[in-house]
């Protein structure tokens, strides 16, 4: 009974197929597949007389062309073999299934848009950051001018990264305009959900697929980069977290995050942040830490380009301060934060020569123009001479912004006033990529000074060591500075008592002595004796003008009771420093008052002194007068500004105070 019922319904769908052709000889291909599906779920078997039928077994189908009356005929087939052509009944079936399923893939995709994948997250491209060439590293804050929070901005907007071996720069992200760049210590533990990604590139993509995981959260997500490797974390721990503990803001991240990625295929676990960690917020949001034991790697702050360059620079904010260049930070030995200003040479330049030297109104330009030229080159080579040493201090710059390098006061000081003038940055843009060379190389160091007091010094009586290129000469282009400081033998006693302890680790006890042992050429003192109850102490060199805590080494003492001597009957001339024995052979003098003197004066006008501090509270009035101010090595400024208002080119003027270099284009000594 099923194999009969089976052969029926075959019956009835050749027949059926057989009609709907021969009624729509012209259909296309949908409407013929459309044909045989309404076919299909419409017809079933009618009745056993049907299956009787001897066509039950027969494949084939009416031939093309028949009439369309044909279905109707479909209960009465005994008639039709002698009609039926042999060959169609082969083409017609086969050409069915074969274009029906040509039909169907097509309809596919707009039956089933869900199944297209979803696009790779693209971060948006950051701005490009000019990589800097010549650059000088300033210390703006460290030892003890260190910070708790560096917060920056600028009015450009900028980007914010991490720098790896105080070269290469890679950004993560931007602040605008109107944002506050924050950057605090931070240490404890947070909440890691990636594990490590090998560049930044991977991590801001992967920043994209979380964020939108979180979005609604309320949870800040951070970039963390240990020195070798990205992470994606977030919270702030104090010990380590886990499920159902809040952090130290109260709340329960961890299971936030859990609920919220671990769906998603990442697994939480716990990062121990260093003592040397340093966390960047963007209005009080935190978005980056750095977590490095070096001062290799730092966060670097840049500014974006500035409309205008020639009108206003990018720059950088740090209180009413303004500095061009980048911003670095990092943390030095787990303390407080270093802040260090990445600045190209030219734009440093423009700020030091106006702090170091007059610059004057645009009225005088004409005639300080040359001086001015002088102290750019002077400066630019002196940054170029410790960038090329690569000895960088232990904080991971090359100098820093005061006198123990040179006076850098930035685009606008913290003060809020111009640290760039007119007259200076013309002067500076006017031998740009100028500097002093010997021999072929750059100079290893450069001096200038304010006031040589007429006469300029070698090194080796300041700090010890020749150096060939500087010398003592007359100097007759400087007017000397006069100035004078007063001591009482009170005063004087409690200054280099303190000075002695703190310097050499000498108890001195109560001073009852000072001697001037030596003294240059030009009547600096180089080495003075200090006489105390308990031990005796020699400075030398600038710690002659140190210990005193005068302007120059080049001064004398003029005491209340400066003696001449008149005759010396036993010939005892210990007192007296070598230089003073000189001046006075062959006078007759006597020592008769030498234990009560304060000083022994020769007839060159200097002071030789034993000066006698006849105690602790002792009241005599003891002045020093000097000539001139700073180390007195080098250029002298007032002599240079003096040469440049006589008409003298920066030529000229350089190579009168230290004769033997050259001045050359450092782009051909690089």
């Amino acid at each position: 009974m099923h194999r009969r019922r089976i052969t029926v319904i075959a019956i009835i769908l050749s027949v059926s197929l057989a009609a709907l052709f021969f009624a729509f000889p012209h259909a296309g291909l949908a409407g013929r597949a459309g044909s045989v599906l309404f076919a299909a779920e419409n017809t079933t078997p009618e009745g056993e007389t049907v299956t009787e039928t001897p066509a039950a077994t027969d494949d084939s189908a009416a031939t093309p062309g028949a009439s369309p009356e044909i279905p109707a005929e479909t209960s009465a087939p005994e008639t039709e073999p002698a009609d039926t052509t042999p060959t169609e009944p082969v083409t017609e079936p086969t050409d069915e299934p074969t274009e029906v399923p040509t039909e169907e893939p097509t309809e596919v995709p707009t039956e089933v848009p869900t199944e297209t994948p979803t696009p790779e997250p693209t971060p948006d491209p950051l701005p490009s950051v000019e990589p800097h060439v010549n650059t000088v590293r300033i210390g703006l804050k460290f030892d003890r001018s260190a910070l708790d929070v560096v917060t920056t901005g600028s009015d450009t907007g900028g980007t914010i990264g991490i720098v790896k071996n105080n070269k290469d720069y890679y950004p993560v992200l931007t602040f605008g305009t109107g944002d506050s760049v924050a950057m605090r210590a931070d240490s404890g533990y947070h909440i890691v959900v990636t594990p490590p990604m090998p560049d930044v590139e991977t991590a801001r993509t992967e920043m994209l697929r979380i964020k939108t995981l979180m979005d609604g959260a309320g949870t800040s997500m951070l970039y963390i980069y240990d020195g070798s490797s990205w992470y994606i974390g977030a919270g702030f721990y104090t010990s380590s977290p886990a499920p159902g503990v809040p952090d130290v803001n109260g709340s329960d991240k961890y299971t936030v995050l859990s609920e919220r990625l671990s769906g998603a295929g990442y697994t939480l676990s716990a990062l121990s942040v260093r003592n040397n960690a340093v966390k960047v917020y963007i209005n009080s949001s935190p978005v980056m830490i750095l977590n490095v034991s070096d001062s290799t790697n730092k966060v670097r702050v840049t500014p974006l380009p500035a409309e205008n360059e020639d009108v206003l620079p990018a720059l950088l904010k740090l209180s009413a301060a303004r500095y061009r260049g980048y911003f670095d930070v990092h943390r030095y030995q787990g303390g407080k934060l270093v802040l260090v200003n990445d600045v190209d040479v030219e734009d440093y330049t423009l700020s030091v020569v106006p702090a170091e030297m007059i610059s004057g109104s645009a009225s005088s330009w004409s005639w300080r123009k040359e001086g001015l030229k002088a102290q750019a080159i002077l400066s630019r080579t002196s940054a170029y001479t410790y960038v090329i040493s690569g000895k960088m201090t232990q904080y991971g710059f090359h100098m820093d912004d005061t006198t123990n390098y040179q006076v850098y006061g930035g685009y606008t000081n913290s003060s809020g006033e111009p640290g760039e003038t007119n007259n200076t940055t013309m002067a500076t843009r006017e031998t740009a990529g100028l500097v002093l060379s010997y021999k072929g190389s750059i100079v290893e160091e450069v001096f200038y000074h304010s006031n040589s007091g007429g006469y300029t010094e070698s090194p080796d009586a300041v700090w010890g060591g020749e150096q060939e290129i500087f010398v003592a000469i007359p100097d007759p282009w400087t007017v000397p500075a006069l100035w004078t400081r007063e001591y009482t033998g009170q005063t004087l006693n409690t200054r280099i008592v303190s000075y002695i302890s703190n310097q050499k680790g000498i108890d001195l006890g109560t001073l009852k002595y000072l001697n001037v042992v030596s003294r240059t050429e030009s009547g600096r003192a180089v080495e003075m004796k200090f006489e105390g109850t308990k031990n005796d102490a020699v400075v030398k060199i600038q710690q002659t003008r140190l210990s005193i805590n005068v302007r120059g080494q080049r001064f004398i003492f003029d005491v209340d009771e400066t003696l001449k001597i008149e005759y010396q009957s036993d010939s005892r001339d210990t007192a007296l420093s070598d230089r003073a024995r000189k001046y006075l052979e062959g006078n007759v003098y006597s020592t008769a008052f030498l234990p009560d003197m304060y000083a022994v004066r020769g007839n060159d006008g200097y002071t030789y002194e034993r000066i006698r501090i006849r105690g602790a509270s002792d009241p005599k009035q003891i002045m020093i007068r000097g000539e001139g101010t700073g180390h007195g090595v080098g250029m002298s400024q007032d002599g240079a500004e003096a040469m440049s208002k006589a008409g003298k080119t920066f030529e000229e003027i350089i190579l009168f105070y230290i004769p033997k270099v050259q001045i050359t284009d450092v782009s051909t000594l690089l």
